[in-house]
Order: C-alpha cells, then structure tokens, then sequence
C-alpha cells in the first residue's frame, strides 16, 4: 500500500510540475485538474 500510494504521489507531482510550465507558459487551457474530479 505504502509503495502504491508512494507512485500516486510521484505520478501527481509530476502532473502538478507540467501544469505549472504549462501555465507559465500561457498554455493551460483546462481549469479542472484530473487528479480532483473523483473527490
């Protein structure tokens, strides 16, 4: 479990960095982020 959600966490960083290029950059265009729409 400690591993799986270890992953999740990296795979979330990951996709947090890129939306912050993203947004730097002007490039994000879509305001709900993936990770959130399962709350």
């Amino acid at each position: 479990m400690g591993a799986y959600l270890e992953a999740e966490m990296a795979a979330v960083m990951r996709a947090e960095k890129e939306k912050l290029h993203r947004v730097l950059r002007g490039e994000w265009k879509e305001p709900t982020n993936i990770f959130y729409l399962g709350l």
